[in-house]
């Protein structure tokens, strides 16, 4: 607190760097290599509100106008700026420019037998060394260079303000150290492979522990890696798609297929698969996260973790699928190629079915077969009518071809199938089914009883002319 005739000026000094809060003032600001900024704040107060003006005096300068009782005013510092001044002399008083050529660069007008020029540049790092080169030019074109070598250390600087009143008086006050300018405070100040250690940052790749700024390709030896991204196995190329055709009546659903792999040889522990009608995969789209491993997934539209996409696919419609994977690490991979995609059949594959009669024949018996059950959903192509097990023989100009065939079984257990052809060349076969062609009951003779007593009374005639 300062007195100016029986005045009071106060000032209140706040330092902060511009993404920590207010209250890591006592760790002060940090530097950073690339030369970040931090904000000096100054806050004045006059009790008799004739406050005029609320300046920044140090380490940087900035003058602001104020009225009331309070105010503030604020200018940003960064540290490791320094600043270079080189002299240039010349005896015959014929000097004509001295110029700044490194770290940093200036040419200034000169005259006579004497002169300076100064640049500006941002320290990489506390304790560099850095090369002070001048050149100093005469108005006959004669030039002569020197260098010399500085460093810069971090350093603590005050923060300093001046308050000023209506009347001219003026308060000043300082925090001492209120900026701490040193190369790290954490180890997010550090640059990749670093970590702050004593103010200082340090390499750490090495250590065994994969660090805040460390990643598994600028470390790999502390990083767990995650999966590979995942591709198409050989033998799905090239979409990695497979399709249940005959499965449902008027479905075609598909099986996504992928591979994993691991740099550091982690197990897969979960998946996630999107399928949309584009390749950027913007919602709405189907998207199902899966917390197993697997490396394919039959598409259920029903198991949208959104569900705010399609509830059936259309037909003779191109889609794109794409699928990630994680490891036990909780390693997320890329996805894989985004412009993998498929296309849906034009529309159904036909349904398959047949009755035949009689429904349980004896063998020899003419077996008519009737495929009139089945859907086509496009014009008719051609049957292929089979006979899996058992012995059987086509019949009145019919085959295994005809679509209504003629078929004697010479065995009990058969066993038939059909497959339909659509004109498209879709095409679809039917569980076998079991035909049983019975033996047929035997032939006989009925016999009056008197022919049986004949016989009888023969035989015992027989029998006794043999005495």
């Amino acid at each position: 607190m300062l007195k100016l005739n029986d005045k009071r000026l106060i000032i209140s000094l706040l330092a902060f760097f511009l993404f920590f809060s207010i209250y890591q003032l006592s760790e002060g600001a940090v530097f950073k290599r690339g030369g970040e900024s931090s904000t000096v704040n100054i806050y004045c107060y006059d009790p008799d509100g004739n406050l005029t003006d609320c300046n920044v005096t140090s380490p940087c300068s900035q003058g602001c106008s104020v009225s009331g009782s309070s105010g503030s005013c604020s200018c940003q510092f960064i540290c490791g700026v320094l600043t270079v001044t080189v002299n240039c002399s010349d005896p015959d008083g014929n000097l004509s420019k001295c110029e700044v050529t490194s770290p940093c660069s200036a040419s200034c007008s000169a005259s006579g037998s004497s002169g300076t020029c100064s640049c500006q540049f941002t320290a990489d790092g506390p304790d560099t060394v850095y090369d002070v080169c001048a050149r100093a030019i005469d108005d006959e074109g004669l030039t002569d260079t020197d260098c010399t070598t500085v460093s810069w250390s971090p350093s603590d600087y005050n923060a300093c303000g001046k308050a000023i009143d209506s009347e001219g008086l003026e308060g000043t006050d300082c925090e001492l150290a209120a900026i701490k300018c040193v190369e790290c405070i954490t180890d997010t100040d550090c640059d990749v492979n670093e970590i702050c250690v004593d103010n200082a940052c340090i390499d750490s790749c090495g250590n065994g522990i994969c660090d805040v700024n460390e990643d598994y390709l600028s470390c790999p030896e502390d990083c767990n890696h995650p999966p590979d991204k995942p591709g198409i196995p050989p033998e799905y190329q090239p979409d990695g798609v497979t399709w249940n055709s005959c499965s449902f009546r008027g479905e075609d659903i598909p099986t996504f297929h992928w591979t994993y792999s691991d740099y550091d040889g982690d197990p897969q522990i979960a998946y996630e698969i999107e399928v949309d009608n584009n390749s950027a995969y913007q919602a709405p789209k189907f998207n199902h996260l899966v917390n197993l491993a697997a490396t394919a997934y039959t598409l259920n539209l029903a198991q949208d973790d959104d569900t705010d996409w399609i509830t059936e696919l259309a037909w003779n419609t191109t889609y794109f699928w794409r699928v990630r994977v994680k490891d036990d690490h909780n390693n997320w991979s890329e996805w894989s190629n985004p412009a993998n995609n498929f296309k849906t059949a034009k529309h159904a594959y036909p349904w398959p079915d047949f009755e035949w009669l009689p429904l349980e024949p004896n063998q020899g018996e003419v077996v008519v077969f009737d495929p009139d059950s089945s859907i086509i959903y496009d014009g008719l192509s051609a049957f292929q009518w089979t006979i899996t097990e058992g012995e059987g023989i086509y019949i009145d100009d019919t085959s295994d071809n005809s679509q209504y065939p003629h078929i004697i079984f010479s065995t009990t257990d058969n066993r038939m199938k059909l497959k339909v052809t659509d004109s498209d060349g879709y095409a679809c076969e039917t569980d076998e089914e079991i035909i049983t062609a019975q033996l047929p009951l035997p032939e006989y003779e009925e016999v009056p009883p008197v022919i049986w007593l004949k016989k009888i009374l023969a035989t015992l005639t027989g029998f006794f002319r043999g005495f």
